[in-house]
């Protein structure tokens, strides 16, 4: 649901919401970072995502 994508050549995590993208707001892990994803959509249509990773 969170559309996480993790590429381990490059070390980088994408996400892209498939539910709720106005407020989204989920757990995840990849294997070697775990963490919370928030995302919000202004009432002008700017996303802002924020990855918090806690391990």
């Amino acid at each position: 649901m969170s559309g996480a994508q993790y590429d381990p050549a490059s070390d980088t995590e994408t996400f892209n919401p498939q539910v709720c993208q106005d407020d989204f707001h989920c757990f995840y892990s990849n294997g070697k970072h775990w963490g919370m994803l928030h995302q919000v959509k202004s009432a002008d249509g700017k996303v802002t995502q924020k990855v918090e990773v806690l391990g």
